[in-house]
């Protein structure tokens, strides 16, 4: 990756002083170890500057470079001392690891589309606009800033004197300078928080693709003083009453220094609406709250207004008077508060007047200022309680086939559901394919589907329209609801070689093998292992003891040449969670699976009650001509070939490479689940390239760019998906389990339970709970606290 080492070491040297230590945070970096985009992160003292240019110097590539500008914690430095590691869900630092606050920042953004670069004329524009408010604020008496090309547009640093509670100062001030902002140019209003990363120049700028009409440029100091003078917060305090009069009357002030939105929200009781309800059905993706001050807080994965924001910038808040807040840190999120997000995820909300509002308190996420006299609260701990995100809506969208089949699904179903109907039409099409399909390195249509769905969420529909539209075209018989034993499945693939099985309650498989002790559940996966793998050679079947005409015993040498067995499963995601173990995890079955959250119910409408669309039948039978090659196609298929345009097979082998480096990083860090599924993921990829290209044009089929990068996108969530869960979920002995389920129960309450609570939720003897929690206090996991109470000392749990 193209650096200027020198310019990010005179960079550095000018925003810290010896003795200073700071965070370098590259985002979406590759290394030679690590080849998918992830984020790199470290700590350097002053006197390693060099080291931190070197270190990002390595990077194969990156979308951005970052250094915390204001000095943190001295003691961060023992996360990574002077180098750069790659994080997954590692803490960085936070607000309350600075120190002080040393810089001032101003960014100017031009206005674009977002996720790209800026042209050049939006480029001088931002330029400029950083220009016109210099010479404002000098004529004010203010000295000069630092002034950086930041690629994309133009950033200032004017040094400052504050502490980290400033009263909110450092954020009004921005917000006047703001006003200076026009239709073409805005002035950042998030860049406030004292932890703030700032880009550091000397490194590359590269947002979207680099394109002659919108290139990647690199960040470079255009000017700096030779002596830094700094503003007062009087000047500071001038600045802030630039912020417009409209604005003003808008907002009221609070006493925390924050701002309150008052604008078209009816003021209502807080203790009507439950927020964790709403969260339930709404956002499930957040599960369960962090602590947060005296209130609570909960961080998306994604934004839920733009997608392109994945950096856990989006948060919702609930202070201890019950006030909720939502805020996005980004600049394009600015104006997105809670009444816009609750509009996005329930439609029509505010016109059920059953339903009360509850009043909205945005200064918890504003003021970000620590209480006085405390000292700065311990490092923030993940308490999300672990689920799968749901998939990308763009993924549900598989042109032709799969589309028509889903739509018709949704409209058939009282409760219709987009992922489970989606996940329907999918193994359908592959079930369809069965034995008659194949690409040019040998792999075939054959998946296994699981879709998590609650109760009463419409598992059923799906289904029955599968059985139904199987029957119409006289394939009812190659369907299946369950099967009793590993030989009784072997026995059903033997008579119809290609098959659809549809599992509901498909933990129950797994618990087979995690509970059973006659080996039955050992069977059942073994089944299903060679039935996965056979599908491009010879499965052989068990050996039967049978007689001949003449009544004597013979041995049947039993084969079937490329069985072809789709699953499409179900279950509730509590009880599939708790089928996770060591033992069903190393079996390899769960690594060849493909698993997907349906999300909340869908609302309940009447059912169209139409007809197989007669694009369905007619592709349905295109499909079934695949193939043929005579009276012995049954027992010898001939798979049709479905070719890769050329790009599309430079793609793939591109993708290959990938995963194997990604298998290697895996293999030389010892992580054996990981390896299992990392291993599988190409040739899901591939599987899925093939129904893309049959869904999207039956007739002449052929692999394209778009069908390879939708299943490796597809793939790629759901194997990252999978391994978060396996890491949350998966124990190593049924004792292990139970230790696991405590620190569940202690992450929900917020962190700290009561003891007599927890016993209670355990539903352990009082002498397994004392194991379970001496184990846990043991082994660093909980501590204890005694904290007084109105008679008696209350015993408490703490996650550590």
């Amino acid at each position: 990756m193209k650096t200027d080492k020198e310019s990010i070491i005179a960079a550095l040297k000018l925003w810290f002083r010896e003795g200073d230590v700071f965070e370098i945070r590259v985002l979406d970096a590759t290394t030679s170890e690590w080849m998918r985009p992830h984020m790199e992160s470290g700590y350097f003292d002053y006197e390693h500057i060099p080291d931190a240019a070197e270190a990002i110097g390595k990077l194969r590539s990156f979308r951005g470079a970052y250094a915390t500008v204001n000095p943190v914690n001295p003691d961060l430095l023992a996360r990574a001392c002077n180098r750069l590691r790659g994080i997954t869900r590692e803490a960085t630092t936070a607000d309350t690891d600075i120190l002080s606050r040393r810089w001032l920042l101003v960014d100017c953004d031009p206005k674009r589309v977002s996720g790209v670069s800026s042209s050049d004329p939006e480029h001088e524009a931002a330029i400029s606009m950083a220009c016109k408010i210099r010479a404002g604020l000098s004529a004010s008496g203010w000295p000069d800033p630092i002034l950086i090309d930041s690629g994309n547009g133009a950033q200032m640093m004017y040094r400052i004197d504050l502490p980290v509670a400033d009263g909110d100062l450092v954020q009004r001030c921005i917000a006047g300078i703001a006003t200076a902002g026009d239709d073409k140019v805005d002035v950042d209003l998030t860049v406030f928080n004292p932890a703030r990363i700032w880009r550091i120049p000397g490194t590359m700028n590269c947002k979207g693709d680099d394109v002659k009409t919108r290139p990647h440029r690199m960040a470079q100091i255009l000017s700096a003083p030779e002596k830094f003078g700094i503003v007062t917060p009087e000047q500071m305090e001038t600045a802030a009453s630039w912020k417009s009069a409209a604005t003003a009357e808008q907002t009221t002030s609070l006493p925390s220094g924050g701002v309150q939105e008052t604008s078209s929200l009816p003021s209502r009781e807080v203790s009507e609406f439950n927020l964790d309800d709403w969260i339930a059905r709404y956002c499930p993706e957040l599960g369960q709250p962090q602590v947060w001050k005296d209130g609570r807080k909960w961080v998306f994965p994604v934004c839920p207004f733009n997608d392109a924001h994945r950096n856990r910038s989006a948060v919702l808040i609930q202070q201890s008077n019950g006030a909720i807040a939502f805020r996005c840190h980004h600049n394009s999120c600015t104006g997105n508060d809670w009444r816009k997000l609750r509009e996005l995820r329930d439609p029509g909300c505010y016109d059920r007047k059953e339903q009360p509002l509850p009043d909205v308190d945005i200064s918890g996420i504003l003021a970000q200022k620590p209480r006085e006299a405390q000292p700065p609260p311990a490092e923030e701990k993940q308490t999300r309680e672990p689920m799968l995100a749901p998939l990308p809506e763009k993924l549900l969208d598989v042109p032709g086939f799969i589309k028509e089949y889903t739509e018709y699904t949704m409209r058939t179903g009282q409760y219709p559901n987009r992922i489970l109907a989606f996940c329907s039409a999918l193994a359908f099409l592959a079930f369809l394919t069965g034995r008659k399909i194949t690409d040019e390195r040998n792999n075939r249509g054959n998946i296994y589907l699981v879709a998590l769905a609650n109760s009463g969420t419409g598992k059923d529909h799906p289904r029955k329209v599968n059985m139904n539209v199987a029957i119409r075209h006289d394939l009812g018989a190659c369907i299946a609801e369950s099967f009793g034993s590993g030989e009784g499945l072997e026995d059903a693939m033997f008579l119809h070689p290609s098959m659809l099985f549809e599992i509901d309650e498909f933990d129950t498989v797994f618990n087979s093998l995690k509970f059973a002790r006659d080996g039955r559940g050992e069977s059942i996966m073994e089944k299903l292992l060679r039935f996965y793998g056979a599908s491009n050679g010879v499965y052989k079947m068990r050996k039967l003891s049978i007689r001949n005409n003449e009544g004597k015993k013979t041995d049947d040498d039993r084969k079937i040449v490329n069985p072809h067995l789709v699953i499409l499963g179900t279950a509730i995601p509590k009880f599939f969670y708790s089928a996770l173990s060591e033992r069903v995890l190393a079996n390899g079955l769960i690594a060849r699976c493909m698993i997907l959250d349906a999300g909340k119910r869908g609302h309940g409408r009447k059912p169209s009650g139409e007809s197989i669309p007669d694009a369905i039948t007619r592709a349905i039978e295109i499909i079934g001509k695949y193939g043929q090659s005579g009276n012995l196609t049954e027992i010898n298929p001939a798979p049709m070939l479905i070719p890769a345009a050329p790009d599309a097979d430079v793609l793939l082998s591109k993708l290959n490479e990938k995963y194997d480096c990604i298998y290697d990083r895996h293999e030389a860090e010892q992580r054996n689940e990981a390896m299992a599924f990392w291993a599988r993921v190409f040739e899901k990829v591939c599987k899925l390239s093939m129904l893309y290209a049959v869904s999207e044009n039956p007739i002449k089929p052929v692999i394209s760019v778009a069908g390879v990068k939708w299943a490796a996108a597809f793939v790629e969530h759901v194997t990252d998906q999978m391994l978060f869960m396996v890491d949350a979920y998966s124990f190593e002995n049924l004792f292990d389990e139970k230790c696991r389920k405590a620190v569940r129960y202690i992450r929900q309450a917020g962190g700290k339970m009561k003891h007599s609570q927890l016993l209670r939720n355990m539903h352990e003897s009082k002498e397994v709970f004392k194991q379970i929690m001496d184990t846990l206090q043991e082994n660093g996991t909980v501590t204890t606290a005694f904290i007084p109470t109105e008679g008696k000392t209350a015993k408490y749990y703490r996650l550590a």
